[in-house]
């Protein structure tokens, strides 16, 4: 498990750091971290940012 992180940070850290389209959030993208949530949780969350977002 530890291996396998450490390669995903590695990729992470390079995909970011590339000089050709580099890995970055958009500026208007909305960031939902869904690491605690369960699945409900991360379905309601997009569907009250969706819902915030076209009723503005």
């Amino acid at each position: 498990m530890n291996e396998i992180l450490k390669t995903i940070i590695e990729r992470d850290v390079r995909d970011m750091n590339r000089a050709v389209s580099p890995l970055k959030q958009a500026e208007d993208a909305v960031l939902v971290d869904s690491s605690e949530m369960g699945i409900d949780e991360v379905v309601e969350k997009i569907l009250s940012v969706y819902r915030e977002k076209v009723t503005r």
